[in-house]
């Protein structure tokens, strides 16, 4: 009988953590508390270049006075003019929580003026005059606005939009006398950005971020299969998010998560529930999980049974098959193990013990392992052969397992796991650093290994569209 025979290879299978074990409590007792509460604080980036991109779609490309190219706005008895504003493309900059937005546009003008006295007019209109038309070239004038922005709890958007002053690069002259008419333009190209603005600012607050947090969330209330020996539900109950911070096309947040998960050797059945709320917190990193595996005894029988798969042995030339394992609680901590076996004796017989972790040097193991006293009594007056011990003996052989290598390694495939892509456009990196095991509890329906873990993780949002 090569393979190991214990109940514990579950266990050992069970934390996908680990890197170092430290000493701490093995006391076996019911599992009667609440597990504490596990917090996730995960530094976010999201290229802002997507949202970008919105903007330059939302700002319109050209704006005119009322009329153009035909009607004249006039400004007072004096003067009338005509103009048409091409802007260049957007120039964003976006530092802490505010983004500037700005642009070059390029405007011409069509003007003609009379002799007015006040509200009364002694001569005709002279013929049109123009500014930035033909071989002059379009005029130029700096414009933009100025963002301050912050996400709400119910994951939009908070912005206010400030129209920045148009600045004129070239002047405007117009007729034969020369007439500056520059400033009464840069009023109207700012009356026009007012309404621009209030245009961005209404776009950025109907944008809704619950979707993608509802893709996330669902994500961490959906089971996982780890490595064929379990399932893991993060079970999150809290989100909470930190101030928005940007830099150039970049913006920067922590977002927290606090829950309490579970592993099953059983299927768990995925939950939907909605993304709550957010609330706000100081930027974080890191993580700190707490972490119950639960392991009923039919499951941990039936991949015991997987594990012996018929195995053989050879007792003072008596050789038995063992065709079935059955995992039990007994009282005080005790765990049974039903032997159902064939060959030179067949029937059942009970062995009992006492599982033990030994934290510091990362051995699970059954300690007393023996008859069960209904067994020696069995024993003695059918099959004293098999009460020699020497099953014991060899059993004890298959019932420690040292799991810091193999924790090791899972810690390696979950490290994998932590680095890769969640969903279109969104990726993970983080390192799981080390893991405390805090006790190990029998029950009498099932046993419990409590854990401990730390180590960072980190997401990047590198496309995300609305």
């Amino acid at each position: 009988m090569r393979t190991r025979l214990s109940i514990l290879f579950i266990l050992f299978s069970i934390p996908t953590l680990a890197q170092e074990i430290k000493p701490t409590d093995t006391t076996i007792r019911p599992a009667v508390d609440t597990l504490p509460m596990s917090d996730i604080d995960i530094p976010i980036r999201v290229n802002l270049k997507a949202l970008y991109r919105i903007l330059e779609k939302k700002v319109d490309m050209v704006y005119h006075s009322p009329g153009w190219p035909v009607g004249y706005y006039q400004q007072d008895c004096s003067t009338r003019y005509m103009y048409r504003f091409r802007r260049g493309h957007l120039r964003l900059t976006a530092l802490g929580n505010s983004m500037d937005m700005r642009f070059t546009g390029y405007y011409q003008i069509r003007a003609s003026t009379r002799l007015c006295n006040g509200t009364t007019a002694y001569s005709p209109w002279t013929p049109d005059c123009t500014c930035g038309s033909g071989n002059e070239g379009a005029r130029r004038v700096d414009v933009g606005f100025t963002t301050r922005f912050s996400l709400r709890p119910n994951y939009t958007l908070q912005a206010k939009v400030t129209r920045l002053p148009a600045v004129p690069i070239d002047q405007c002259t117009v007729c034969f006398w020369g007439q500056n008419i520059t400033t009464q333009v840069m009023s109207a190209i700012n009356a026009q950005m007012d309404t621009a603005g209030w245009g961005i600012q209404d776009t950025l607050a109907r944008l809704n971020l619950r979707p993608q947090f509802q893709q996330l969330w669902q994500k961490l209330w959906s089971t996982y299969r780890l490595y064929n020996v379990g399932y893991l539900r993060l079970q999150p109950e809290r989100l909470r998010i930190s101030d928005l911070m940007a830099r150039n096309d970049t913006l920067y947040l922590s977002v927290g998560i606090s829950g309490r998960p579970l592993i099953s050797l059983r299927p768990l059945k995925d939950t939907v529930t909605a993304v709550p709320d957010l609330s706000d917190f100081t930027p974080r990193h890191g993580f700190n999980i707490y972490m119950d595996a639960r392991l009923d005894y039919d499951s941990l029988s039936s991949i015991l049974n997987t594990q012996l798969d018929r195995q053989s042995f050879t007792v003072d030339n008596h050789t038995i098959t063992i065709e079935k394992c059955t995992l039990l609680s007994l009282d005080q901590g005790h765990l049974g193990i039903s032997l159902q076996i064939s060959g030179a004796q067949s029937g059942t017989f009970y062995l009992s013990g006492v599982p033990t972790l030994d934290t510091a040097t990362g051995i699970l193991d059954i300690a007393d392992l023996d008859y069960h006293l209904q067994t020696n009594n069995v024993l003695i007056r059918t099959a004293s052969w098999l009460f020699n011990k020497k099953i014991l003996k060899e059993l004890k052989n298959y019932t420690r397992f040292p799991i810091r290598d193999y924790l090791e390694q899972i810690r390696t495939k979950a490290n994998a796991q932590l680095n890769q892509p969640i969903i279109a456009g969104i990726r993970t990196t983080g390192q799981l650093d080390r893991v405390s095991i805090l006790r190990l509890s029998v029950g009498a329906q099932e046993m419990e290994i409590r854990c401990q873990a730390s180590g960072e993780l980190n997401v990047y949002v590198d496309n995300l569209t609305w």
